[in-house]
């Protein structure tokens, strides 16, 4: 049986394919530009020394995800999500690619690891899908103090949920319509014989594949957009923030020089005055509340909490950043820390 021809965007569709990709980098560069330049207005903290440890970091902390596997039922979770979307990341070049040419493939997903990894696109649609059930009910059913309700964490499971789902779909129908199948490809695959021998006429077939087609691709560009201007930033800043995080040993202050006769002010006023790693920090908080569970004070019941502090700091930044940008910094007389 032949292999299964994957979808190619032709004529009208094509230009379509290609106007609405234009527009979703265009505004995803847009917000990238904009955190990039608030980042440069805070104050400079060297953090590129020892780079074999802050490797190290990386591989214990982004792709180990040790700290998250502490907490059993949502470190599994997000360990299937996180590693389920970096699989997904590759098939999604892929799917762009294949927009613009036919038989596209990464150079290092073609030959023998082809068919490997379209069984490790199809394992791990499925295990994020089950990643985001047990995040829904851990979040919204059996939920704790410490995490934040709220829509945003509700609106990034559906669509990283529908990315997985339209995937599936579009694969499914397209190989019905060419009664031709991927048996690697098991989710796919299955799905494409329930719909091949419901009897399905191959036109019907082809319009949801392409239907689908579509939603997975608009499903992406949404995450890819929704993503910064959300708690969920931490998508694209963890890994930077884990590279760059301190190597001192915990519980290890800066010092103020009180002495100092010059000084005019001690602390922070400002936000700016904090460094730009305070402001990643800031942008990777996902406002779990881990910090807050661990906090002497607010376990006390002290009007503190760290949680809080950090999502100010970032909120305030970039309500100043904007008015800076716009010549506007002298007027913008918000505090700091309400």
């Amino acid at each position: 049986m032949f292999k299964p021809v994957e979808i190619t965007p032709m004529g009208i569709e094509k230009i379509a394919f290609l106007i609405v990709l234009a527009i979703g980098l265009v505004i995803f560069a847009y917000e990238i530009f904009f955190y990039t330049r608030l980042l440069k207005l805070f104050k400079l903290e060297k953090r590129w020394d020892n780079i074999g440890a802050r490797i190290g970091r990386l591989f214990k902390f982004v792709f180990g995800q040790r700290r998250l596997l502490d907490q059993f039922a949502m470190g599994i979770a997000h360990f299937m999500i996180f590693w389920g979307f970096v699989i997904i990341s590759f098939a999604t070049l892929n799917f762009f690619g294949k927009g613009f040419w036919s038989g596209f493939e990464l150079p290092i997903l073609g030959g023998a690891l082809h068919k490997p990894f379209l069984f490790l696109v199809d394992l791990f649609s499925l295990l994020v899908l089950l990643g985001i059930l047990i995040a829904l009910i851990k979040r919204y059913i059996i939920r704790t103090k410490r995490m934040s309700l709220g829509l945003e964490p509700l609106i990034i499971l559906i669509l990283i949920g529908g990315l997985m789902i339209f995937d599936l779909l579009s694969d499914g129908f397209n190989m019905a319509a060419q009664g031709s199948f991927e048996p690697v490809a098991f989710a796919g695959t299955y799905i494409a014989k329930m719909i091949y021998n419901g009897g399905l006429s191959n036109g019907t077939a082809t319009f949801w594949a392409h239907f689908f087609w579509w939603a997975h691709m608009l499903f992406f560009l949404a995450i890819l957009n929704y993503v910064p201007v959300s708690k969920h930033m931490h998508v694209f800043t963890s890994l930077p923030n884990v590279f760059f995080s301190n190597l001192n040993p915990n519980g290890k202050l800066t010092k103020l020089d009180l002495e100092d006769e010059e000084a005019e002010e001690f602390g922070v006023t400002q936000v700016e005055q904090y460094t730009w790693k305070d402001l990643l920090d800031g942008y990777s908080c996902t406002e779990c509340g881990r910090c807050q569970d661990q906090c002497p004070a607010y376990n006390t019941d002290k009007p503190l909490s760290p949680k809080k502090i950090i999502m100010q700091i970032r909120e305030h930044a970039e309500k100043k950043g904007s008015a800076i940008f716009k010549g506007k910094g002298e007027e913008f007389t918000e505090r700091l820390i309400e």
